[in-house]
């Protein structure tokens, strides 16, 4: 599984750097890593608001 998904993030990181190199647009090395974590973080905040909106639109009895 782990194998599988690491697979996938590599040829979607192959990709993105020829699609990088096709605009001659260099990025540095720890771009990768510095988008992973705001989309990580965006991912946790947006997860966190829809918890917050269900639980107030809903109710605190329902739960």
């Amino acid at each position: 599984m782990i194998a599988v998904i690491k697979v996938k993030i590599t040829e979607f990181q192959l990709r993105f750097d020829s699609l990088i190199d096709r605009q001659h647009f260099y990025m540095p090395l720890h771009w990768h890593s510095a988008m992973l974590a705001v989309y990580v973080i965006l991912g946790l905040v947006l997860l966190l608001t829809t918890i917050y909106l269900l639980y107030t639109i809903v109710g605190a009895e329902k739960f």
